[in-house]
């Protein structure tokens, strides 16, 4: 029983900790301070991610990414510096990866399904073509 009292204790104080020290304890091993972080910083990751990937789904993907490249290059964080903005950086980096990833496996039907959802033409020079086909031809020989 002192076990689970002594690990809630624990998740308890390390919420009170900084993310600078949550992370300096992390870069030694501590999985509580690192369970605090992600905890800390999971809505603020997803929220960057769906501002740059703009699905929901997508940007918890990210996220998963952004704290499993957290946790394995935690020994690069720079605690001069705030731990916001590398994780930010990550996380804007991240981001980026994905939509190229997405872009170049992404299907041409499925591309202009999603551009049709986003009010855009997938590809103008095939809307051209297909505005241009559904032309009536009673409106060329009419002039």
């Amino acid at each position: 029983m002192e076990l689970v009292y002594s690990e809630a204790r624990r998740r308890q104080e390390s919420a009170e900790l900084s993310d600078r020290e949550l992370a300096l304890a992390a870069r030694s091993g501590d999985m509580v301070s690192f369970e605090a972080l992600v905890v800390r910083k999971t809505p603020a990751v997803v929220s960057v991610a769906r501002r740059i990937v703009s699905d929901p789904e997508d940007a918890r993907d990210v996220a998963q990414m952004v704290f499993l490249r957290v946790w394995e290059q935690i020994d690069r964080y720079d605690a001069t510096y705030s731990f916001n903005t590398w994780i930010y950086r990550i996380t804007t980096n991240l981001s980026i990866d994905f939509l190229r990833s997405s872009r170049s496996r992404e299907i041409p039907a499925f591309a202009a399904v999603r551009a049709a959802r986003a009010g855009r033409a997938a590809c103008p020079r095939l809307s051209r073509r297909r505005a241009n086909r559904n032309a009536s031809p009673s409106a060329d020989t009419a002039s």
